[in-house]
This record gives structure tokens, sequence and C-alpha cells, in this order.
């Protein structure tokens, strides 16, 4: 590579983990700073290298190179590009959509020289590679479109994570099209991808933590470690292994540095990188953004709060149990119920010890009514919660199916289950319900750690949107939550709140609710 581009480009560990990988899809995850780029970019030189001749003697490649918005391209990644494939091959085009370039160089394998067109390669003779590169913005898959027509050897994604799962699904039908048999055919096709951690609740999480098959992960050292001390304060120390260290920060050498030893000359480079990484996370860290540099440099699974979060009290040591909880037997469950459109969520509560634990959670994504309590409700009380008595506190708008005509506590009543209206369903009432009950210890609140979307709801997923304003104005926020996909489980919870703080409800007499379970035990054996 030295040769062609007279670029030195040395690899880390991980970097020699990913190169002798050939996966159809290939993933670098790395904290910010630590050469994931450079990484990828090298990997794409290397598959051009290897890439089989024609007859001719050319190794024909054309990339597909992806990220989000088109200023990200031309800002970061064609500059990454640039560094591997030098100007003295080629160059890229300074505007258009997409973005092109065209490199045009020897490989190094024998002597060469330049050919006319149509002039025959001669044996015993170098190869050459000549590289199509093709740059895209594609943040969604309406955006996708834009790659359905292309013909590519491989494709580039950098940083993924600004492009969603379909773009990643579209790509891998475009590569491996190019060039025909006859001019060599594919040596490698796939997709190439970096990312810096995934903020909570991303799709390429579970990727990362379950790879499909054809899936290759490499995860870089994070570039620092959090420490929460025994009084709760917080701590950061940079990582003295973390990747790329040599090639960070902007401080001069010294005079003098071309007279040490290597020994020497690493020592500092590696303390000038680490210097770097402490000053970006003090950085972050004056403005309040630990949730940056928990996910930018500790590499943590957190929400990034582009927003305000709900719930203030919230407190992961307090209110999270360290593991699943299970439920007590012949005591009353109350179960939060939010009916909104598709995307039904419930929790499940009951009183323990002078504590209210969140025992389950359930969220139907893209299911209706009828499905969520069939497949997934009715199910889970069947199975863990048949020997407690159900109570279902649902939204008091309580709007009708539109493709049966009844009203969800009309569904829930035919099933069995005994359902109780909150009185209201202002939102600020409904989360002062579990702000009061986040303040208390007896009569508080602990969530079981099976509980994910409800603990990622009130670490930050469930939050009020920040408003986009120009001008003077200091940071505003939309005066009701985002509705997300943690939005749900909360809401679920309000419910569930409403109907445990209630003062008709302390005194509840649970013995009705019974009969009518009993009662219609032969309508939820049937349905089950």
């Amino acid at each position: 590579m030295q040769v062609v581009a007279g670029f030195k480009y040395v690899p880390t560990e991980t970097g020699l983990k990913f190169h002798e990988s050939d996966a159809k899809i290939k993933l670098v995850v790395g904290p910010f700073g630590s050469g994931k780029s450079c990484m990828i970019m090298n990997d794409a030189l290397f598959y051009c290298l290897a890439q089989r001749p024609a007859p001719d003697g050319v190794r024909y490649t054309r990339i597909a190179v992806i990220r989000g918005t088109y200023p990200e391209l031309q800002s970061t990644t064609r500059k990454s590009l640039e560094e591997v494939f030098p100007s003295e091959f080629g160059g890229m085009n300074a505007s258009g959509a997409p973005i092109t370039g065209h490199y045009y160089f020897p490989v190094g394998d024998g002597p060469y020289e330049y050919k006319s067109t149509g002039e025959k390669w001669k044996p015993g003779y170098g190869t050459f590679c000549n590289v199509e590169i093709e740059m895209y913005a594609v943040p969604d898959e309406y955006a996708a479109m834009k790659v359905r027509s292309l013909n590519a050897t491989f494709a580039l994604i950098n940083e993924a994570t600004s492009v969603t799962k379909e773009v990643i699904a579209s790509l891998q039908g475009r590569v491996g099209r190019y060039p025909p048999e006859s001019m060599g055919g594919c040596s490698y096709s796939g997709i190439i991808m970096d990312t810096n951690q995934p903020v909570q609740g991303h799709y390429l999480l579970d990727y990362i933590e379950h790879p499909l098959p054809d899936w290759a992960i490499f995860k870089q050292p994070p570039a620092a470690f959090k420490h929460v001390n025994e009084d709760r304060t917080v701590t950061y120390e940079v990582n003295p292994n973390a990747e790329n260290l040599t090639n960070l920060g902007s401080a001069v050498k010294p005079a003098d540095y071309d007279t040490w030893d290597a020994e020497r000359k690493h020592a500092w480079l590696k303390q000038r990188g680490m210097s770097y990484y402490q000053t970006q996370i003090d950085t972050w860290l004056k403005n309040g953004r630990d949730d940056m540099v928990d996910s930018l440099f500790c590499m943590l699974d957190v929400p990034i709060q582009d927003g305000k979060p709900v719930f203030t009290l919230f407190n992961y040591k307090i209110h999270v149990a360290q593991s699943e909880i299970p439920p007590l037997p012949y005591k009353n469950v109350i179960v939060g119920y939010d009916t909104s459109g598709i995307h039904p969520a419930t929790v499940f509560l009951q009183e323990q010890g002078g504590k209210w634990i969140v025992l389950d959670e359930l969220y139907g994504e893209d299911m209706g009514m009828e499905a969520f309590l069939d497949k997934a409700l009715m199910p889970l009380i069947s199975s863990k919660y048949y020997n407690c008595n159900i109570v279902v506190a649902c939204d008091p708008a309580n709007a009708k199916d539109s493709y049966t005509g009844l009203a969800p506590s009309q569904h829930l009543q035919e099933r069995g289950l005994a359902v109780y209206m909150p009185k209201t369903n202002d939102p600020k009432t409904r989360i002062n319900g579990v702000e009061t009950m986040l303040n208390k210890n007896v009569g508080g609140l602990l969530i079981s750690a099976n509980c994910k979307y409800l603990i990622k709801a009130m670490q930050g997923g469930y939050h009020y949107k920040r408003l986009r304003l120009v001008g003077g104005v200091e940071d505003a926020y939309d005066s009701r939550p985002e509705k997300n996909k943690y939005s749900h489980v909360a809401d679920a919870l309000q419910y569930a709140a409403l109907c445990i703080q209630r003062d008709d409800f302390v005194n509840y007499d649970a013995r009705p609710i019974i009969r009518e379970v009993s009662r219609r035990r032969n309508v939820l054996r049937r349905i089950m």
C-alpha cells in the first residue's frame, strides 16, 4: 500500500483482525478518534489491489461509498478517501449527486508502462488498478432508491449509524455486480462499515449483540473508563491501551524529537493522544454532556439526550433491580395499558415489601389491539400471573377499535379481566403520578432488570423534544413528551400510577374482581 499511495498506514490490533476477515458484511465499532475511517478506507484499497485482473492487466473495481448526508460525505468521508487514494493517481469531483471519483495506479507487482486505449497488456509486466468511486447520501429507506440501480463491486458505509437498516439491505443486492466475469469478476463483494458506539435503542445494537451468520463485528477498546464512586460521584479515566493514540493531538513536537529513540518517540506520541482525549472529555463535561462522554469515549449503551428527560427523579442505582423479580402469588397485579394505535404497551406492577415492583413489560410494534391481547398479553398472564388478581388500568379515552367497534375496556372484559379507568388523561397529572412514586421510599418504585424498554425510557429515551430555534433564545423544549418507541411503555406506567394513587383505590375491594375473574375462567380457557 505504501508503494501505491505513499501513505504509511499501520493497522491496530483490531485493524489486523478486521483486514484478515472476508465476511460479507464487516463492521468495526470504536470510540471517537480511534482510526475507524482510516481502517475501512485501507481495507477498500486492499480489495482493489487484490481484485483479479482482466485480460488487459487491469484490476477493475467500483466502490459505492455511503453516508447519511452530502455535507458529511464532503467534509469527512471524502478526505479519508483522498488520504488513501492520493491526487497523483486521480481525484474526486468537487460536487455532484453522486460525487464521483476515478483513480488509475500501478499495483507494483512487476515492471509497468502506461498503455494507450486498446493496447494489449504485455505478459510479465505489472498490473494496474482502475478504481471508480461513487459517493451517495442515503439516510433512510426512501433515499435508498438512489442505489437500487447501482452496480458496484463492494460498498463502504462510513458511520453506519447515519443510515437505516433498509439502506444496508438495499446495498446487499447491489454489490458483486461489477466487473463482469469477462473483466475478472468480483474477487470480493460485500459491505465494509464503521461506526461509533450506537446510541441506546439503535437497530445496530441488535446486530452487534446478535450478528447474522454473514456479519463480522470488531470492537475496539474504549477510549476512557467511567468510574462511579461510593459517594456516587463520577470520574473518567483515559484508557492507556486505547487504539490510535499515537496519531491523535496537535501538540508541537519538541525541537530534539528527531534525535530520540523509537521507544521515547512512541511514549511521547501516546501521551499526546491521551491528553487529546482528556481535553475532549473535559470539554463535553463542561457543557453538561456526560451522555456524550459515556457514548463517544466509554462506548456505553446510553441514551443520547437530544431532549430533556421527562422523569427527572429517576436514578438507575435506586430504581432498577440488579436482577429479574418474580411475582408473588395471590396478590393484586396492576397492569398499566397504553392502547395507542398500533403500538400497544403494558407494564405489570405488584406491591412487594413496601415498594411497587414493575415485574414485566410488553410492547407491540405495528400490532393491532386484538393481536396484542391474544398473542402477547393473555399468554403472559396465563403462564406467569395465573394465580394473581389482575386489574388493568388503561387510557380513559377508551377509543373504540375501528375494525370491531369495541373499546379496549370491552376487549379486556371479554377476556375475563377487570378494568380500572383513571379519571383523567392529563399528561402532567400522569407524569406527576410516576414522579411521586420515584420520590418515595415506602410506596416507591423499583423496576425489574428484565424491563429493558422501560429502563431506557426512564433514562431519557422518553423525553421532551428540543425545539430547533434560531436566535438568542436558550434551549427550549416541546411541552409534551415526544412519541417514540419508549413513550408507550412510559404511558402505560403512568396509567398504572394513577390507578395505584387514586384515593378510591387505596381501599379497593378486590373481592368483586376475584368473583368476576372466576366467573369468566371458562372464557379465558377458551381463548388460550
